[in-house]
């Protein structure tokens, strides 16, 4: 009778505790196989990480492209704030972004981590926006946000991009980066801010 109640005890308590293992949220996704392997490209989102976000412990950032370009409202941002791009370097970013591109793991920093579209989306299920970033945190209690960059437009030594940070339902940026290539490498000419959320 004695060894009945300790297998059952045992048995209840192997069962209790296998109730309580921790599931894992979104796991299992991989990396789509990257299509922007320009080095030029990463040379220049790497300026911008690396000039802006020099301090950050963990930069996510998904591994699709933003395609979405509006060169008329991106022409009127820029005269807002006096910057004068000539039409060719605008149709060049234009056409760079005619399609959205998956990023290599080409960053310099050790902090930046890519995230793909399918665990994007998996995160960020539902229809509670505030539900989806509790999953996202849940997941990376660390990360200063998620980033989505556009593909540079460069034309001679002029460089274009655009790129969003989201830091939860209601907290998010929107920048433009122009950048000037000299002997020293690319460097940060202008940087100013496109929508707020």
């Amino acid at each position: 009778m004695k060894t009945i109640i300790i297998s059952v005890l045992f048995t209840t308590i192997l069962l209790m505790s296998c109730g309580k293992e921790e599931v894992k949220l979104c796991d299992g996704f991989k990396l789509e196989e990257p299509t922007l392997t320009d080095d030029l490209d990463y040379e220049i989102i790497n300026t911008v990480l690396d000039s802006i976000y020099y301090n950050f412990n963990h930069i996510h950032i998904n591994q699709n492209t933003d395609s979405y370009v509006h060169i008329e409202d991106l022409q009127e941002r820029l005269l807002n704030h006096g910057i004068n791009i000539d039409t060719l370097t605008l149709q060049n970013y234009k056409k760079s972004n005619d399609v959205s591109y998956t990023f290599a793991n080409k960053f310099n920093s050790n902090n930046v981590y890519l995230l793909s579209k399918d665990e994007s989306e998996c995160l960020f299920t539902g229809e509670d926006a505030y539900a989806k970033w509790g999953n996202y945190y849940k997941k990376y209690p660390k990360s200063s946000g998620n980033y989505k960059f556009s593909r540079p437009g460069i034309y001679n030594d002029i460089a274009i991009i655009e790129y969003g940070w989201r830091a939860g339902a209601d907290i998010g940026e929107g920048y433009v980066v122009i950048l000037e290539k000299t002997n020293d490498g690319w460097g940060i000419i202008h940087y100013f801010v496109t929508w707020v959320s």
